[in-house]
């Protein structure tokens, strides 16, 4: 069968956002012996009242005109669709930006200082959105 966005778990949609890192900083999700840990065990991961992934805050601070390099891909795609703020500034990840497939809920998207390709069409943004960082 195909793979169902629907059908993931919140678990499973967040190894898919994070699988194509490179192994350093796949490191940071893993365990011993190489699977990924409990999602409730990530950093900089923040959940809500239910348990769901509400934000993620995986920025880091870089010197000022740097840009990491061979960090791996981030698939936006997979943000579970109950993400309201997203910040991954200064982490050099590589990756597709598709302002439609961002989760309707989100209200902040930072991601200065990446390696990310797409056309970012304005329309397609999350109606509530009211903070959106975007730069190479």
């Amino acid at each position: 069968g195909r793979l169902n966005y629907e059908s993931l778990s919140q678990q499973a949609l967040m190894e898919m956002v994070v699988g194509q890192m490179s192994d350093y900083n796949l490191n940071e999700f893993k365990d011993d012996n190489g699977n990924f840990l409990d999602l409730a065990e990530w950093n900089d991961v923040a959940f809500d009242a239910d348990g769901k992934v509400e934000a993620i805050e995986w920025s880091d601070t870089v010197e000022e005109n740097f840009k990491r390099s061979n960090e791996g891909q981030i698939l936006l795609e997979w943000l579970p669709d109950t993400v309201e703020r997203f910040n991954l500034n200064n982490r050099g990840f590589e990756g597709v930006l598709e302002a439609k497939k961002l989760p309707r809920r989100m209200t902040t998207f930072i991601v200065a200082n990446n390696r990310l390709t797409g056309h970012v069409i304005l329309a397609d943004l999350p109606e509530g959105i009211t903070n959106f960082e975007v730069c190479q």
